[in-house]
């Protein structure tokens, strides 16, 4: 048989196929690990929650991450994890082929990256020992675990404030995880293997819970084996610090054992911003001026678009809502405005979808016969890339979707506009001009749906058209603590284009750039 050393060269000299370093994770491996580990956490379970967040749609477990990449490590006979640490440095989705880098460092210690190109996802290093570990039998009778994180505010996490209880995986759900990702047990070992699984529960349903990122961690192993089949866990709050970013130390045990030391660095999410109606009151001088026209906002029930539609209807507009999936939002703001000078009438779909739009437009002649105002405002969920093979194909199909959300309205309801001497308000970035250098999809949409909004005007003389380039808005898509540092509100802008609504523009094609 090889020995350890010779299996590490073995494995750095490559003699792997780039299938086998390939792993893409699927919507049936998040509901495995959330089962076999007892973390609920919605970031990771539910479109409708991860889509109030700054990452737009549910992400991978970052335990399941590290999972796929120890599954990457060549067989060791008769060794055990001795010591693991955890970076989490960009969010992992499903559905993407990522890579992963393996490389044995010696006989012991080996290092770990999941990537997405040359993006770095999720860094690991660990360390062996020489010791066997036996396999545990899991009890599968034990307490039930909570259905939904606790949803901790930020007092309640004191330095000292402790989460303490008892936790075993579900050990048919562990098996399987296990057996998708080609892990061996007598290489790992069953404890801190459960272990980690356990330091997601800790983060993702207690400590912080609902509102948590995880970021970071370190675990050293004291024992692999087990009389009892529950370990005791005590995690300990050491800190927050201003950036909201959770330092916690871990204590596992089992029967006064210690099984586990080390610590958990996780980031507290702020909650989805809303729109404040009162906020827009007192930056928008009381009037009606606005009373008879009709506006269509397209992507109307969250940040901008939200605040937008509160403003239009505060001065008498009739807004016609657009929202796709954002239901309960798109509701909750048409319940806060129920007493306002306009009003608002909500339109569920795709404003990418040629057919919705042609509805829309059927039930704008017959029910309004006519449209003044045409908001053009939704784009899909932002990740970040980098221009390469690997990215290439979702930066194009951004590109299609968002560009869709406003050349489709717009192909269908400039003759509206026309007819009424309408304006056209299309809602670019300030990136056009300073491009982000992890948004080029982003960049290059906003550019485009300005030069199609400058053609629109030569084809359409009658319309006015504004381009509007906000400064970065407090919205789901930066609502991270470092993301809200000098962020405007979104209600500022809003008042400030409405404001401007009624003015006769100097030139057909206007440009509002809000440093």
């Amino acid at each position: 048989m090889i020995d350890a050393m010779e299996q590490a060269k073995h494995f750095n000299s490559g003699h792997r196929s780039d299938k086998s370093r390939t792993i893409r994770f699927s919507r049936e491996d998040l509901h495995l690990f959330a089962e076999a580990s007892h973390d609920r956490n919605p970031l990771h379970l539910s479109p409708s929650f991860a889509r109030k967040t700054f990452l737009g749609e549910p992400v991978v477990f970052g335990i399941l991450g590290v999972f796929a990449c120890l599954g990457k490590i060549p067989y060791r006979c008769n060794s055990s994890l001795s010591r693991i640490t955890v970076e989490f440095k960009n969010p992992i989705f499903a559905e993407v082929d990522y890579s992963i880098d393996a490389v044995m460092q010696s006989v012991n210690t080996a290092s770990l990256r999941l990537s997405d190109g040359s993006k770095v996802l999720l860094k690991v290093y660990l360390t062996f020992s020489d010791r066997p570990s036996l396999p545990v039998r899991w009890n599968g009778d034990r307490r039930p675990f909570p259905r939904g994180p606790v949803n901790l505010e930020r007092r309640a996490l004191y330095d000292g404030a402790c989460v303490m209880g008892k936790y075993q995986p579900d050990p048919a759900a562990f098996a399987a995880l296990l057996e998708r990702f080609g892990l061996v047990e007598q290489q790992f070992g069953s404890l801190p293997l459960a272990a980690l699984l356990c330091s997601s529960y800790i983060v993702g349903m207690e400590q912080p819970g609902l509102q948590s990122l995880f970021c970071k961690l370190a675990l050293e192993f004291h024992s692999h084996s087990l009389d009892d089949s529950e370990m005791q866990y005590e995690s300990r709050v050491l800190c927050v610090n201003a950036l909201n970013m959770l330092a916690s130390e871990l204590h596992l045990s089992a029967s006064g054992v210690p099984i586990a030391t080390g610590e958990l660095h996780s980031l507290l999410m702020p909650e989805s911003p809303t729109t404040s109606v009162a906020k827009l009151e007192e930056l928008l001088s009381a009037s009606v001026s606005l009373k008879g026209r009709v506006a269509l906002v397209i992507g109307a029930s969250r940040g901008l678009g939200a605040a937008l539609t509160t403003a239009l209807v505060l001065k008498g507009c009739t807004v016609l809502a657009n929202f796709d999936r954002s239901e309960q939002e798109a509701r909750r703001l048409l319940e806060s405005l129920k007493n306002t000078a306009g009003r608002i009438v909500l339109t569920k779909g795709d404003a990418g979808d040629v057919s919705y739009c042609t509805q829309l437009q059927c039930t704008v002649d017959k029910e309004f016969g006519r449209l003044d105002f045409l908001f053009c405002n939704a784009c899909p969920p932002l990740r970040p890339y980098q221009i390469e093979p690997s990215t290439i194909e979702r930066i194009n199909s951004y590109l299609k979707d968002a560009l869709a959300l406003v050349s489709v309205p717009m192909a269908v309801f400039l003759k509206n506009m026309e007819a009424s001497s309408g304006r056209l308000v299309i809602i670019s970035s300030l990136t056009v001009d300073t491009p982000a250098r992890e948004w080029p999809h982003y960049v290059a949409m906003k550019a485009a749906v300005e030069a199609l909004a400058r053609v629109a005007a030569l084809q359409f003389p009658k319309i006015t058209v504004l381009l509007v380039r906000p400064p970065r808005l407090r919205t789901d898509l930066t609502n991270s603590p470092s993301g809200q540092l000098d962020a405007t509100l979104p209600e500022i802008v809003a008042a400030q284009i409405t404001q401007g609504l009624l003015d006769v523009p100097s030139e057909q094609v206007s440009l509002l750039a809000m440093h």
